[in-house]
């Protein structure tokens, strides 16, 4: 018997099928995609770095642009989300290209629709700070590692949070004319349409949580994984390289050095909305 469906994901689900980003764009191509996501770091790191032939998956996927890239780079991935109108366009986009390494499934985190230990590495990335035990999803999700497994999470920050905080608090006294306090929506490099999934996304969410690193690092200990690599770094003895090896051993850093670098936060991350990444390994 399947558990029953609570309301925080009721909510969310019912925003991401009204909201499905980020869309694609209808000039988009599978090089395109490719190239697109190189452009980026992060996603030029998990793309060039998770071992070729590795079986990838993404949980809240969203419209699955992350699952098609590594499909196309030679892994075999799986995206799992909630809805279905995003998984759709990831595999219209998909059955377009011919991508045949990629494949999706509609989910919930706690009800996974897989068998324990059948990834080599799980993406979590910007999923479990919508749901409503985000502890518990985690435990969810890493049961699905194989031993030596990677596991890659992405969250709020709770201090590097707090400039959004703030501008969501003048959205709702101002309206429209809050939007000259966000740099995202200030940028007229961004179309109209990325502005608006960035609006929604960040302002009108139906759920949120917010996490620190040592919140997060407890979690690693307790579902034993040991601690790879951060995204910013959490270590004042380390910065991110241009070489960066995002799934090799780094100092995880002190309490001291966690509290001073999520200060910083507050100011470096509020661009990005306090969005910081985890990385992990199953002993």
């Amino acid at each position: 018997m399947k558990p029953e469906i609570d309301e925080t994901t009721r909510r969310v689900r019912s925003f991401y099928e009204t909201y499905s980003f980020p869309g694609y764009n209808e000039f988009d191509t599978a090089d395109s995609l490719l190239q697109r996501a190189r452009q980026g770091r992060y996603a030029a790191l998990l793309e060039s770095q998770i071992p070729y032939g590795a079986c990838v998956l993404d949980v809240g996927c969203g419209t699955g642009q992350l699952v098609n890239v590594l499909a196309l780079a030679k892994r075999r991935a799986v995206g799992m989300d909630l809805s279905y109108a995003s998984l759709c366009k990831g595999m219209e986009f998909r059955n377009r290209w011919g991508i045949e390494r990629a494949s999706f499934v509609q989910g919930s985190l706690f009800d996974l629709p897989f068998k324990y230990e059948s990834f080599d590495v799980v993406l979590a990335n910007g999923v479990l700070h919508h749901t409503a035990d985000p502890r518990g999803g985690f435990r969810s999700v890493v049961k699905l590692l194989k031993p030596g497994g990677l596991v890659v999470v992405g969250l709020y920050n709770r201090l590097g949070r707090a400039g959004m905080k703030v501008r969501k608090l003048l959205f709702h006294l101002m309206g429209r004319g809050a939007r000259v306090f966000d740099a995202q929506l200030r940028n007229r490099r961004f179309g109209e349409e990325r502005k608006t999934i960035w609006l929604m996304d960040q302002y009108y969410h139906p759920h949120e949580s917010s996490h620190s690193v040592d919140e997060v690092l407890r979690w690693f200990d307790e579902e034993r994984i040991q601690f790879l690599n951060a995204v910013p770094k959490i270590s004042l003895t380390e910065d991110f390289s241009s070489d960066e090896q995002l799934f090799a051993s780094h100092r995880q850093g002190s309490r001291t050095e966690h509290f001073l670098k999520q200060a910083g936060w507050m100011v470096t991350l509020s661009k990005e909305g306090g969005f910081f990444v985890m990385i992990g390994r199953r002993r």
